[in-house]
């Protein structure tokens, strides 16, 4: 055990610099001061129809007639409170104000991709903090699209796990494959994870161009199918709300 702290010591240094850069840009965070982002405010007065019904009979309704005359409630909002994704972001909501939780995701998750990729820990570091410190991500934090972020914060650790499944460490890839993923999902930006796999279909297919080039077939169908299991529990744990967007699908467009 001690050997294992010594060789991981780097990381959990980093992470506690991490920390302490989140303490210090977002110091009035946790004075309970709060962002005042446009896109949150807007959200939670749609859902106010939904949270009155809610507080009076303990139930959230299947409908809301609070956006475009009437639609399914889960498209506003819906709780999913039995789904394992749904208890690790209400930790980190409940442990770390906003944006701080969101802050840390990014950091950690890209120092995750860059380590993975073997790069040097503090320059792992250092490039973790130009991502997650990027104009971009700041705008839409700032402007309240609180999902985009949290599908952009596991775009690295996915892809990381899958590289991971790609180089031989078919278990911890393959299961690194399907909790992201899960989580990628239950931020519920489908735009973000479209994007995202577009990138991936095109990373496996550069590894499988590779594995015929080299007659590596058997390692690369070994780690593919640890991804393609990976996939299906990632995509199964959040089956309901895959299956409630389907539903709504076919009411609106039958054909």
């Amino acid at each position: 055990m001690s050997n294992w702290f010594k060789r991981n010591g780097i990381h959990f240094a980093i992470f506690g610099v991490f920390l302490a850069m989140c303490f210090v840009y977002f110091t009035p965070a946790f004075q309970g001061k709060a962002l005042n982002q446009g896109d949150v405010m807007r959200a939670q007065a749609t859902q106010k129809e939904i949270m009155d019904v809610k507080e009076k009979t303990g139930k959230a309704p299947l409908w809301t007639n609070s956006m475009f005359s009437g639609m399914p409630s889960y498209q506003v909002w819906a709780p999913y409170p039995s789904n394992v994704t749904t208890y690790v972001v209400d930790t980190l909501k409940t442990i770390f104000p906003n944006p701080v939780d969101t802050v840390l995701l990014l950091l950690m998750g890209t120092y995750f991709l860059l380590s993975v990729l073997r790069l040097n820990p503090w320059l792992a570091a250092a490039g973790a903090v130009a991502f997650t410190f990027s104009t971009y991500n700041f705008i839409l934090i700032d402007a309240g699209h609180a999902n985009q972020v949290y599908a952009i914060a596991f775009f690295a650790p996915l892809i990381a796990s899958i590289i991971m499944a790609f180089r031989g460490r078919y278990l911890l890839g393959g299961t690194l494959t399907a909790f992201f993923l899960a989580m990628e999902i239950r931020s519920n930006h489908i735009q973000m994870t479209y994007y995202l796999m577009l990138a991936l279909i095109i990373y496996v297919c550069i590894e499988a161009y590779h594995a015929f080039k080299n007659k590596q077939t058997q390692p690369f169908f070994k780690s593919y199918g640890l991804f393609g299991s990976g996939y299906g529990v990632g995509t199964g744990g959040k089956r309901r709300l895959v299956m409630d967007y389907l539903r709504i699908r076919k009411r609106v467009y039958p054909w």
